[in-house]
């Protein structure tokens, strides 16, 4: 792919997800379960999240994110890797809640671009 045609693809994704992102900066933060994230206005993003086990084995967690419920596998002491929630959303508050399924302790963070 020349030059051009790579500025060209990058420039169309760029509008995809609005120009603002292009040039926002993301938040990353620890998910407190029952958490309120305030997305930024008019800018179309998926939020990102990621966990990790802290004992011996994995756990299955399961994040709820605008009424929606994802599992994710926790692998032990180390993190997953960011994971795309749905839906994509467009500015305001939303809940955020983690709940390990497992015996174990689970942390997690999320990745979004704040209002």
């Amino acid at each position: 792919m020349t030059f051009k045609r790579k500025l060209v693809a990058a420039v169309f994704v760029a509008s995809l997800f609005g120009a603002e992102h292009a040039h926002a900066a993301d938040t990353i933060s620890p998910i407190v379960s029952g958490m309120v994230i305030d997305t930024k206005e008019d800018l179309l993003q998926q939020v990102e999240v990621r966990v990790k086990s802290l004992g011996p084995g994995m756990c299955s967690t399961r994040i709820t994110f605008a009424n929606e419920s994802t599992h994710l596998g926790a692998p032990p002491l180390v993190w997953s890797n960011w994971f795309k929630l749905s839906p994509a959303v467009s500015g305001g508050a939303y809940s955020v809640d983690l709940s390990p399924e497992c015996d174990g302790d689970v942390i997690g963070e999320i990745k979004y671009v704040a209002d």
